[in-house]
């Protein structure tokens, strides 16, 4: 007998469909850009680029422009700036899961420019 293991199949194009962040949402993005401008701010580092969410196949989601949206607006309430030409750029990949199409596993990094990891954070985010 032979076993296959294969992770979760995302589903297909749910990442397109408009998006209403829910108050626990918001208030989980919040924790995680606290945690982040932490880190950042441990480093002196005050601009950064936020690129929009994508799938793990580089494709871009609605719903990862729309988390890219708020990490932007959130951060730059806490006095980050964010600018394309930053030396430093927070990514996301999102996956949701076949069994719990709402369900979404959000992989985000703050990097140089050059690909050094700063940090990462991960989170599921039920949306």
């Amino acid at each position: 007998m032979i076993f296959i293991l294969a992770p979760h199949k995302v589903a297909g194009e749910k990442g397109n469909q408009k998006v209403k962040f829910t108050k626990e949402n918001m208030a989980k993005i919040e924790r995680i850009v606290n945690f982040l401008s932490v880190e950042l701010n441990n480093r002196h580092i005050k601009e950064i680029e936020i690129v929009d969410f994508t799938n793990f196949e580089g494709k871009q989601l609605k719903i990862g422009q729309e988390m890219a949206k708020r990490f932007r607006e959130i951060m730059s309430k806490k006095g980050f700036s964010i600018n394309k030409n930053a030396v430093v750029m927070l990514t996301g990949k999102m996956v949701n899961f076949k069994d719990h199409q709402r369900r979404w596993k959000v992989d985000i990094r703050v990097q140089s420019k050059e690909g050094k990891i700063i940090t990462s954070y991960t989170a599921i985010f039920n949306l």
